[in-house]
């Protein structure tokens, strides 16, 4: 992938999920599971630092995102 920098907003993180460090996230595409087609995914911490992350919906139909 060539990161020139440019992003966009898919989701946000809503909190936690099981217990390797999965997240729930709250997607803004339409319809919803639309943001697994956007990937890989980049989280960024609350100082703006990018760490890589994926993952397909979590069992209970949440959206969720491992960040190994």
């Amino acid at each position: 992938m060539n990161d020139s920098g440019h992003r966009i907003l898919l989701g946000r993180v809503i909190g936690a999920l099981g217990l390797r460090g999965e997240v729930r996230i709250e997607s803004c595409t339409a319809p919803r599971d639309a943001i697994f087609r956007y990937q890989p995914w980049t989280l960024l911490d609350a100082q703006g630092i990018p760490s890589p992350a994926s993952g397909p919906p979590a069992a209970r139909g949440d959206i969720a995102a491992d960040k190994s």
